[in-house]
């Protein structure tokens, strides 16, 4: 037994030191971040500390990323972004069409010409693009209160280091942004992002903060000609630094920009040779995550739109087109790269261009939702059905399936025998008065407090579903439950300790625990008030065995003790995450759900948490899975003898 204990710890250790190049949030690093041992991005002189870490992973999409700060005094001087994007092929087409509306298309940001770009040069053709723009921003408005709805809350982990360590960061910045993807260079997308502030490079004092009024406005910068020399030298750098970022993401020859008369080279002036070497040690990112994360929650809405879409367009007309056309007309001009000769007939499937008004009206205005995407109720009905029946105990499924294909009896007397089981099983009733009861009071509270442009019957349907998948373990979403009010969350966390039924495939406590807790303490009160009463404690009319509540009274100190354990030590290793982190991240693993909230919620994932982290949590999902006392006797000796 020591040699298979000894062996899963070592099993564990090998698959981290497998992992390509990982940091924790505090990590220092200078000259290079590292991706894996194909990518590397220069960094310039000196020392960066890594902010925050951020990963997704959606449809085959997985993404992973850095925000690295340099800091002076307690100030934020310069920052980083850099991000790594993994676009499989098995769904090439809907990305293909969706990371094109992200970058091209985005009303937010996108690389198009806007008011607060300074510059702006791109290459597209077919899937692939690269792109680099200047621009300036007012920081703590893209922090605080961004443009996308979709980005409020993003950033909270971020905040919370900040202010955590005491950290100010400029008013007002000025920056880069280096994107790049072709499915010729092994389908990655890399976006790195840079900014810097401007009195670290010698600016006079800005007067207006808010960006349309900026001195660094491409409107306005002509009225302040010290701020314009400072502008057109990030230009110079940026433009040095993107051709830097092609060499790094190994950019095809005819993919490169050509950015030359962007760079402006210095001619015997000391000085300002002197600022041009400063401004290229000090070059990336813009505003830490912000356009990446815009971009990339534009892209997850509009890959499940174009899903969805496909679906009911199919459902509608009975055709079943393989690929979506692009949503623009001159999308249809665009080939892909490695693909030329197959989307001819595959272009011929479905446009949303060709859908009625009527049904793209309907099917887009889903999307005006704060962190909806665009569901079908009848696919969330289905779904919420048989994770509900996922939750029951297998042996009443089972008496209910006997009585089913009893063909001996009438079907009268079929639907009755099923009724008495269903009403005499108490643990099963509690079951379904929790999801009800829990349902029920997170709409009320929805209703009451989101102020979004709802329909009850969205709300109800998110509800329904969030509180089963939740209670079940099953550990679908959606929608971005971690927007609802903290009520609600705070059900779901509930939601989440309990678990289903015994006998049943979900984590958590379990349902019959629950209720033999409560049972427990309903007697214990009345003996208060009756001394001497002889009180017997029932399950249905089974009398129940007193050792039966010993067990369970020992398993819940059990749970909660190894669920605070969890907690404390997740909050030991990962110190930026805040008290409420801590605890989903543990209860999640410990009940075996997956999606929390907080810093793991439905748009999250738990890659970017230390090799330690990801030990302890693996311990914990399996303690929940196999009940916690099973694992616990193998750390006995006594287990071992005859």
């Amino acid at each position: 037994m020591k040699k298979l204990i000894y062996s899963l710890v070592i099993y564990f250790l090998f698959i981290t030191i497998c992992f390509a190049k990982s940091y924790r949030i505090g990590d220092k690093i200078s000259d290079r971040i590292v991706f894996s041992h194909k990518y590397s991005f220069e960094l310039p002189k000196g020392e960066w500390i890594i902010a925050d870490r951020f990963s997704y992973y959606y449809y085959g999409l997985v993404s992973k990323g850095y925000d690295l700060l340099k800091i002076k005094n307690k100030k934020v001087i310069e920052g980083f972004s850099v991000a790594e994007l993994k676009l499989p092929a098995k769904w090439q087409g809907y990305l293909n069409a969706a990371m094109h509306e992200v970058v091209f298309k985005n009303k937010y940001d996108g690389c198009y010409d806007r008011p607060e770009y300074y510059v702006l040069e791109y290459f597209a053709k077919g899937s692939s693009h690269n792109c680099f723009w200047i621009m300036h921003l007012d920081v703590y408005k893209e922090l605080n209160d961004p443009e996308d709805p979709e980005l409020r809350g993003v950033n909270t982990q971020f905040k919370a280091w900040l202010r955590n360590n005491k950290i100010e960061l400029p008013r007002v910045a000025i920056g880069s942004l280096h994107s790049y993807f072709s499915r010729l260079t092994g389908g990655k997308w890399f976006v790195v992002e840079h900014f810097i502030d401007p009195g670290t490079l010698g600016a006079p004092r800005s007067n207006f903060v808010n960006e349309d009024r900026s001195e660094y406005h491409k409107y306005n910068i002509s009225s302040y000609p010290d701020h314009k020399i400072i502008m057109e030298k990030m230009v110079s750098i940026g433009a040095k630094r993107h051709k830097q970022f092609e060499l790094e993401v190994k950019a095809k020859d005819h993919h490169k920009l050509d950015l030359t008369h962007l760079i402006i080279e210095p001619l015997g002036d000391k000085k300002i040779e002197m600022n041009e070497d400063i401004i290229f040690q000090i070059n990336r990112l813009k505003n830490f995550r912000l356009i990446l994360r815009s971009q990339h929650n534009a892209y997850i809405n509009q890959l499940e739109m174009l899903h969805k879409l496909n679906f009911k367009y199919q459902r509608k007309h009975g055709v079943l087109p393989v690929q979506l056309n692009p949503l623009d007309s001159d999308m249809n001009s665009m080939e892909n790269d490695s693909n030329q000769s197959e989307e001819s007939d595959i272009n011929k499937g479905l446009s949303v261009s060709n859908m009625p008004n009527e049904k793209e009206e309907q099917l887009f205005g889903a999307l005006n939702l704060k962190g909806e995407i665009a569901h079908i109720t009848y696919v969330d009905i289905i779904v919420t059905f048989f994770m509900l029946i996922s939750g029951v105990n297998f042996v009443i499924l089972y008496y209910i399936f006997n009585h089913i294909k009893d063909n001996s009896k009438s079907i009268q007397s079929r639907i009755r025998n099923i009724y008495i089981l269903v009403r005499d099983n108490e643990e099963l009733k509690v079951y379904l008065f929790l999801i009800v009861s829990c349902s029920s009071l997170i709409l009320l509270n929805l209703v009451l407090e989101f102020n979004e442009n709802r329909t009850f019957n969205s709300n109800f349907s998110h509800t329904i579903f969030q509180t089963v998948s939740l209670l079940t373990g099953t550990g679908f979403t959606t929608t971005n439950y971690a927007l609802w009010p903290k009520m609600s969350i705070f059900v779901l966390l509930l939601i989440m300790f309990m678990g289903g039924c015994a006998g049943s495939t979900t984590g958590g406590m379990k349902t019959v625990r629950i209720m033999l807790l409560f049972k427990a303490l309903k007697r214990e009160l009345l003996l208060v008030i009756h001394p001497r009463a002889i009180i017997k404690l029932r399950i249905g009319k089974k009398v129940l065995d007193e050792s039966l509540f010993r067990n369970v009274g020992v398993f819940f100190f059990i749970f909660i003790i190894i669920f605070l354990f969890g907690s404390l030590v997740t909050l030991y290793l990962e110190p930026s995450l805040t008290l409420i982190d801590g605890i989903s991240i543990s209860l999640s693993c410990l009940a075996n759900i997956g999606p929390g909230v907080g810093a793991i919620g439905p748009s999250s994932t738990y890659y970017g948490f230390s090799d330690p982290t990801v030990l302890v949590l693996s311990f914990l999902m399996m303690l929940g899975r196999l009940e916690i006392i099973t694992v616990l006797l193998l750390f006995f000796p006594d287990t071992y003898r005859d």
